[in-house]
């Protein structure tokens, strides 16, 4: 064991290069070199058209249907190259194992054992080594994905020097002035009064972005909202939430990445002291079910805020002013 610590420490066994390099985009796709046309300019065609009704008493709703029809344009993108580590665990581990193998055969020689015992010794515990290295770099890259960080280095331009660090260059590269987009789009919104203390509103949301689109996607295609609010219209009101929002693979080149399925609930009950003096207690996804707003962006989960609502009310020159203190823990 003396002997194979001392081999595995030392700097030689270690091998330098021994993983394959790509430049890749954010997305871990082959980044190469882009043109561009001179035209910053795009102009877009916006179309919609919807209808409000109401039926009977305790019932509305409304249904919006758009589309943007885009023509030229720049778009935010990446500029810098990334420089990525490809297969980094089997290339670990199969490096070390080339370099150890034969350091621990002479070891071995050196304390007495034959060549030939020596040898095969050396080899029975190449697998070993080999798999430990490499479940070690596999275990790396894990822990930084998940973390909501890539595993990269930048390939510093030449239109980002004189800073003394080397510097992810996003910008604005103009695109065909003669691509055209189309984009649509729809909603759906109702409200329902169950009684007259007691409201029920609800909102569908849904978007088709074109792939040739130049601003990049951001935002899933589906989207819910569902509410329940009660209101005494004396001291006490509350309000239950529900958004849902469908898991998406955003390609904007500021946050690319997966985005996972998002599903919480938020509860609000707020007492009216009096005129001027509210207390109000508010629950953000209740039920801890954790995401991303956006990649690589800090897990959000439980979220409980208390606000004290003070309403100093003072008229002059026709204006009423108006002060807020909000606590939240």
């Amino acid at each position: 064991m003396p002997l194979i610590q001392s081999v595995l420490t030392s700097p030689a066994i270690t091998p330098q290069g021994f993983a394959a390099v790509e430049t890749v985009d954010l997305s871990g796709d082959p980044f190469d070199v882009k043109g561009g046309q001179g035209n910053l300019l795009s102009f877009i065609d916006a179309y919609e058209i919807g209808y409000k009704g109401v039926v009977g008493d305790r019932f509305s709703f409304g249904v919006d249907v758009y589309h943007y029809h885009r023509k030229g344009g720049a778009t935010f993108q990446q500029i810098s190259r990334l420089a990525n580590i490809q297969n980094l665990g089997s290339s670990l581990g199969q490096g070390v194992r080339a370099n150890a193998e034969p350091a621990l055969t002479q070891g071995l020689i050196g304390i007495g054992l034959d060549a030939a015992t020596a040898a095969a010794t050396a080899q029975a515990l190449g697998p070993a080594i080999e798999g430990a290295y490499s479940n070690g770099g596999d275990g790396f890259v894990a822990a930084l994905a998940s973390a909501g960080l890539p595993f990269h280095a930048i390939i510093p331009t030449v239109e980002n020097t004189g800073t003394g660090n080397t510097r992810l260059t996003l910008g604005y590269l103009s695109n065909d002035p003669n691509v055209i987009s189309e984009d649509w789009g729809a909603e759906f919104n109702f409200k329902f009064f169950l009684a007259d203390k007691l409201t029920t509103r609800g909102n569908y949301t849904w978007f088709r972005l074109d792939p040739e689109n130049p601003d990049g996607r951001s935002f899933p295609n589906n989207k819910v909202r569902f509410g329940i609010d009660y209101d005494t219209n004396s001291k006490f009101y509350g309000t239950i939430n529900y958004q849902w929002d469908q898991s998406f693979s955003s390609n904007n080149a500021t946050f690319p990445g997966e985005i996972d399925e998002k599903s919480l609930f938020g509860i609000t009950l707020g007492y009216d002291l009096n005129e001027n003096l509210k207390l109000e207690l508010a629950g953000i996804n209740v039920f801890n079910n954790k995401f991303r707003a956006f990649p690589s962006f800090p897990r959000i989960g439980r979220t409980i805020t208390g606000r004290i609502l003070v309403d100093f009310q003072t008229r002059l020159k026709e204006k009423i002013w108006c002060f807020y203190i909000i606590i939240s823990p």
